[in-house]
């Protein structure tokens, strides 16, 4: 079996083959392999990110040994794009460890075993530059095996995308696809299917390689995988032993017991799976020992309560987790804390035509009784103050319904304690590491699955058919989507003559030339845009950088001439502080009827032609003249005091 070359730089390519000539060839039940898959950002390892890691460690026959499984922080990648695929969010992953601290957790997985994934460039590609980013280096030492590769080259169908590959090889759907945990099972489930069905399958390539431990175990970030239902191996099945916030998980449990109903305890064991980091086997001794620490303190007893129990030890599946609830209930829950529910009988169901119906019914209701409605009419019981009658017996009204609340109260604690020894003995078998009963690929598949209603149409099944002899392990038709139908071009033109093989020879050549020639000049066209686009964008800096200045130097200017109007404003102000105010000139009074020249001229006029009328006419006449002439006088002396103040030119 040759191999062409690979596209891995961090794994060390190993094979599935059925050549028992390989030197290098080993039984794959000697080895112990572990399944990694990685959830990401983008497919784009130089610039995504990874989101969440898983690693199953597993034998050949699909016993799961180990795992390990994180939300990882992308730090500065979004998970918007391929939310839809995944299922995780930017707020989901907020808070996450970066790679860096989860590397030792899958490292330690990887020590000694045979990597596989499905697609393995992919997470080669992305392991590299999450590695390259933490300072780690160890490239071209761990052995990694691609199941696409080995599904291409043993077995024909349409598609070899994993989930295709799983429902050829079990018949089934996989669970919990693009879950990084769901992934890793799913493709345990994967190898052993082919051992099963290619006879002879042999591991051909590098020995596993020990790599040294780093540090402690940290905590997980795991996200349960419930897409069926939330499951005891809903976490990680992990050997180790994580640290924990008990606070937080006391919180998270109390809450989980206060649950009304089914909806709620799903939604509150899932968060809680989810914040615990802890694996699950610890994840259920964890769970039972903080229920059997909650059920010492004075709680109260009720049908909800014993409800949320018995659908967790349905849940965690496990003797072990049974067997604790079970114990706690009987040593922390006696008499005193259960409610006992008084039943009296048909009796006491009272109709609604009973004389004495509010009366009885408020009586009953208030010692613990419940009161059913019916149509009999034929109650013999009524209550005659602090007594009740009954038929022919006549009792004390708190005196009977406190015996028979007492009776009620045993009873119901009694069945309670049989409810208990039920559980214990629920389950036959306890959930621990390793798991090689709930472990087996038919369990990771799930009850569900199990089940012929879980199984797919035949028509959705394709037909397993093994390919004789096996193909050589091609990775180029997992990098080339159309290498496919060249590989068919290739083989047509290998049936024709010498001739005729040359001329195509000579066309692909020039074909291929051509290709060149057109990715180098794309190549150049680009480098030409991005050249252009960082020249424009350098003259754009310095045509804003030139504005920026002109716009600071118009800011300085401005500012100075603010300055000097400032000064000699100031100057003004000193000045006229320091310089003494002259006294206000004294105002000329004047007579109210001021003299001009005009007026004397006027008067002088007046005498003379009073004078002559005396003479000539009458002495009268001439007082009169002088009387008109004296009110002219003073009239025109107003007109020109008026004129003076007040700028009239009138005359």
């Amino acid at each position: 079996m040759e191999s062409v070359d690979h596209p891995l730089h961090w794994f060390r390519p190993g094979y599935l083959t059925r050549d028992e000539d390989r030197e290098d060839g080993r039984e794959l039940d000697t080895l112990e392999f572990v399944a990694v898959d990685f959830e990401t950002t983008g497919l784009d390892s130089g610039r995504d990110r990874i989101v969440e890691v898983a690693a199953c460690r597993f034998t050949a026959d699909g016993t799961i040994l180990d795992e390990y499984a994180s939300r990882v922080d992308p730090v500065t990648a979004s998970v918007a794009s391929t939310a839809a695929v995944h299922g995780l969010t930017d707020a989901s992953v907020g808070g996450a460890p970066v790679f860096g601290d989860v590397w030792p957790g899958l490292s330690r997985l990887m020590s000694g075993a045979v990597v596989v994934a499905h697609n393995l460039a992919f997470e080669d590609g992305f392991l590299r530059q999450e590695l390259r980013r933490a300072g780690v280096d160890l490239a071209g030492t761990i052995p990694g095996v691609c199941t696409m590769v080995a599904s291409w080259s043993h077995f024909d169908q349409p598609s070899y995308k994993q989930d295709a590959v799983f429902r050829t090889l079990t018949g089934t759907s996989p669970h919990d696809a693009h879950t990084a945990l769901g992934d890793v099972r799913n493709l345990s489930v994967i190898v052993a299917s082919l051992l099963r069905r290619v006879p002879g399958l042999r591991y051909a390539g590098p020995a596993p390689v020990e790599l040294p431990a780093i540090g402690g175990p940290k905590r997980m970030y795991a996200r349960p995988i419930v897409e069926q239902a939330v499951q005891w191996n809903s976490l990680p099945l992990s050997s180790l032993e994580f640290p924990y916030d008990e606070v937080a998980f006391r919180v998270g449990a109390r809450e989980l017991l206060a649950a009304a109903d089914d909806p709620q305890r799903r939604e509150a064991l899932v968060a809680l799976m989810g914040a615990s980091g802890l694996g699950a086997d610890q994840f259920c001794r964890t769970l039972a020992a903080t229920i059997v620490a909650l059920l010492a303190e004075p709680l109260p007893w009720d049908d909800t309560l014993e409800e949320t129990l018995d659908r967790l030890v349905d849940v965690m599946g496990s003797r072990e987790f049974a067997q604790t609830v079970a114990a706690g209930i009987r040593d922390h829950v006696g008499p005193d804390r259960v409610t006992g529910r008084i039943h009296l009988g048909e009796r006491w169901q009272v109709p609604a035509d009973h004389p004495g119906r509010d009366e009885l019914v408020a009586a009953l209701k208030l010692r613990g009784v419940h009161v059913l409605k019916t149509r009999r009419t034929a109650v013999d019981a009524w209550i005659d103050g602090d007594r009740l009658h009954r038929g022919d017996e006549d009792h004390d009204l708190d005196a009977f319904f406190a015996d028979r609340l007492r009776l009620a109260t045993v009873e119901a604690h009694e069945r309670l304690l049989a409810h208990a020894d039920a559980l214990r003995d629920r389950h036959p078998a306890t959930a621990g590491i390793p798991l090689s009963d709930a472990s087996s690929p038919s369990a990771l598949i799930g009850p569900e699955q199990s089940s012929p209603s879980a199984l797919i149409e035949p028509e959705l099944a394709p037909p397993f058919v093994l390919i004789e002899p096996e193909l050589a392990p091609d990775w180029r038709w997992i990098i080339d989507p159309d290498y496919e139908a060249k590989r068919a071009a290739a083989a047509a033109v290998a049936h024709l003559p010498p001739e005729e093989r040359e001329r195509h020879e000579r066309e692909r050549e020039e074909f291929a030339r051509r290709r060149a020639e057109r990715a180098a000049k794309r190549q150049a066209e680009r480098e030409e845009t991005e050249q252009r686009a960082q020249l424009d964008a350098e003259r754009q800096a310095r045509l804003e950088a030139r504005e920026a200045a002109k716009r600071e130097e118009a800011a300085r200017k401005a500012q100075r001439e603010a300055d000097r109007q400032a000064r000699k404003e100031a100057e003004w102000a000193a000045r006229e502080a320091a310089e003494p105010k002259p006294a206000p000139a004294a105002v000329p009074s004047r007579s109210p009827f001021p003299v001009g020249r005009r007026t004397v001229m006027l008067a002088a006029a007046v005498l003379i032609v009073a004078v002559l009328v005396g003479v000539i006419v009458h002495p009268v006449w001439a007082a009169a003249c002088v009387l008109a002439g004296l009110a002219l006088v003073i009239v025109d002396a107003r007109r020109s005091a008026a004129s003076r103040s007040g700028g009239d030119q009138s005359p």
